[in-house]
């Protein structure tokens, strides 16, 4: 009986400790050696004898057995094409949506992202896309079906990846380079309210320029400069159907991650509104100084005093809360160059404020000698602060 069959999977499934690979020859006992037409079709003969309610989990266990068994064997194209006309395919496609938009406590899957750590959103799916040989050991039957439905169903595919709740499946998918997808498919997530579905779409559609732009500066030939001017061009299609509003969160979210960007970027923040801008700007982790001196390229970009006085006023409060030294050794370079950017009226404001906090360090001799601790870490903000003086007066 093929629901015994079935049940047999759902055990082996959940006792599963390592690849889905290592079940193959389990799954394959348990559904017969046959050729994955006729097994499709004995279980097609028995759907009535499933219980009605769960047919569309039977049918996703099913559907993960079977893609393992005929992973390595049939091209995913050509097992879409004999799926296409089967009832307990589309029930798997229910089943597959219940799974995972998390609906169901007995279908569902526990894996769960780091994100909370990542203000910036973009920069998780950079970090992301190196770890997803290690989330699909667990989630790899779930890609493969995903894979097959994406090859006669696309429509559907990307429903089902826009009800992932959790997200790791879809960055899985997106950032696994087993599929190519075109830019325009993914422009719905790019201004989807989830951020990391709107950020690691945009990840994926970025990641040719990147690639172009390296190959360019190791190598410079005029044929590369074609690719690149071209990915630009399809860039800026895809960018002008979008709110401003997400541009900018997408946009700022990658110049606080990238070196490289196409040059409509820095146009659309000379364009956009001051309060947009500041309001996305603090979205950001400013607090950390590895983080705000990556400002540098915005204020490049926009000229505005506001966003210097933002980065001015982070830097002050590093400095007061923080002030660790050793980071400032690795970062007063780019914090250097950031001064370098601020207008003359900025600088001017700094050296009154950074020399009023200098003033009230505990550095005195009586300091020295009775308030140790606080006279060490205000020695070392008196070293960063007198820096940062000498760069303001230069």
């Amino acid at each position: 009986m093929m629901m015994q069959k079935v049940e047999k999977i759902v055990d082996l499934i959940n006792a599963r400790t390592g690849s889905w690979y290592h079940l193959k020859a389990e799954f394959k006992e348990t559904l017969g050696d046959k050729k994955f037409q006729e097994i499709i079709d004995d279980f097609e003969s028995q759907l009535s004898m499933f219980p009605k309610n769960k047919l569309p989990h039977y049918c996703l266990i099913f559907y993960l057995a079977l893609s393992i068994i005929t992973s390595e064997d049939i091209e995913k194209g050509e097992l879409a094409q004999c799926l296409i006309r089967k009832k307990s395919y589309h029930l798997m496609k229910m089943g597959l949506q219940i799974f995972l938009s998390s609906r169901s406590k007995q279908l569902k899957y526990e894996a769960e992202l780091t994100d909370s750590r990542y203000q910036n959103k973009y920069k998780y799916a950079c970090f992301f896309s190196g770890f997803v040989p290690r989330y699909e050991v667990e989630l790899r039957g779930y890609i493969l079906l995903l894979e097959i439905i994406y090859e006669e169903d696309r429509k559907n595919f990307w429903k089902l990846l826009s009800s992932d709740k959790q997200n790791v499946i879809f960055l899985c998918i997106l950032l696994n380079n087993r599929c190519l997808y075109l830019y325009e498919e993914l422009v719905p997530f790019l201004v989807s309210e989830d951020k990391i579905k709107a950020n690691g779409a945009f990840y994926y559609i970025m990641r040719r320029f990147l690639y172009l732009i390296r190959i360019d500066q190791t190598n410079y030939n005029k044929e590369n400069q074609q690719y690149i001017t071209k990915e630009i061009q399809i860039l800026t299609d895809i960018f002008r159907g979008i709110p401003q509003e997400n541009k900018i969160s997408l946009i700022m979210n990658y110049l606080f991650e990238e070196r490289s960007y196409p040059s409509f970027f820095a146009l659309e923040i000379q364009q956009a509104n001051i309060e947009l801008i500041e309001s996305v700007l603090r979205e950001q982790n400013l607090n950390d100084l590895r983080n705000l001196v990556r400002i540098h390229e915005i204020i490049k970009i926009s000229k505005k005093i506001e966003i210097e006085e933002i980065f001015a006023n982070y830097f002050l409060d590093w400095v007061r809360n923080n002030g660790n030294f050793y980071i400032w050794e690795n970062n007063k370079g780019a914090v250097k160059e950031v001064v370098q950017l601020l207008h003359c009226s900025i600088k001017e404001k700094l050296i009154k404020r950074v020399t009023s906090y200098k003033d009230k360090l505990y550095i005195s001799s009586f300091d020295r000698q009775v308030r140790h601790v606080l006279f060490g870490q205000a020695k070392e903000k008196m070293n960063i602060v007198e820096e940062f003086l000498e760069w303001l007066v230069e």
